[in-house]
């Protein structure tokens, strides 16, 4: 008899079967912190075999994520297969929301169930980005940037506040708004919070902020997505949804020393 467990991520809710209770008891330890009774926006069957050993295809590509070993094949308007370099990992079928994961709970199911929420996601104006997001006073904020940039650095400097992860989060459209919420991949802790301001940190000698463009702020944003897919519908849908978090939304760039009080900065900063 199969089990389920409903979850809901940034507003994206999903109900996840699986065949047996040990599948089941990995997959409630992985998402069980973000479980709801909300209607599902998809659905995901996770099959304990192998049922298809398909390479990956050489063509017909539509996107592929080179650090994830990832592919994604258009099947029809509505319909993909999603592959890793061992065969093919299952299919999305976006009419009906139904997905189809070959395997068991692990590193390949996360990066194929990453996928389908990311493409769920931006269909409600959402994105998975590498960052580091802390709520503070009921504000949001997101530090994003490559490996080394000062991201954890960053989340050891904002004791006190709500860390949601030092490495991924959401960040979705509401009301005419933007907000960031916690990714189950990496998070540290629960919230959500509106989007005050977006920074992209660079080591320095003092705190200093620099404002950034939208324009600047978008091409600073699109090499940090988390599973960026910049092909076809897909890509054209998450470039409009990033050019327009970034019209809206204040972004700067941030210089600073380790062991800066980052916090009475970026306060100030509001004040202005």
């Amino acid at each position: 008899m199969k089990k389920a467990l409903n979850i809901e991520v940034a507003g994206v809710c999903s109900l996840i079967t699986v065949k047996n209770e040990d599948d089941f008891m990995l997959l409630n330890s992985m998402f069980g912190d973000f479980s709801s009774h909300a209607e599902p926006h998809f659905m995901m069957d996770i099959l304990s075999e192998i049922e298809s050993s398909l390479n990956m295809p050489e063509e017909d590509l539509v996107a592929l994520h080179s650090d994830l070993e990832i592919g994604i094949r258009r099947e029809g308007e509505n319909k993909f297969k999603i592959f890793s370099q061992t065969g093919e990992m299952g299919e999305i079928d976006m009419k009906d929301g139904k997905c189809c994961f070959c395997g068991t709970p692990g590193f390949l199911f996360t990066s194929f169930y990453r996928t389908c929420f990311q493409i769920f996601l931006l269909k409600q104006k959402g994105f998975l980005l590498h960052a580091c997001g802390v709520i503070s006073d009921g504000r949001g904020y997101i530090f994003t940037g490559p490996s080394g940039s000062g991201k954890s650095t960053i989340a050891s400097l904002s004791k006190g506040r709500r860390v949601l992860s030092d490495e991924s989060v959401c960040i979705k459209r509401r009301n005419g708004s933007y907000y960031l919420h916690p990714a189950p991949f990496d998070k540290w802790e629960m919230g959500s919070a509106k989007l005050e301001a977006i920074f992209f940190p660079r080591r320095g000698g003092e705190v200093e902020f620099v404002k950034v463009l939208p324009a600047k702020a978008s091409l600073n944003i699109l090499p940090n997505l988390v599973n960026s897919f910049f092909n076809g519908e897909i890509g054209g849908e998450l470039i409009s949804v990033i050019a327009d978090v970034s019209s809206l939304v204040s972004a700067y760039e941030m210089y600073f020393p380790l062991e800066a009080l980052i916090w009475d900065k970026i306060k100030g900063l509001e004040e202005r």
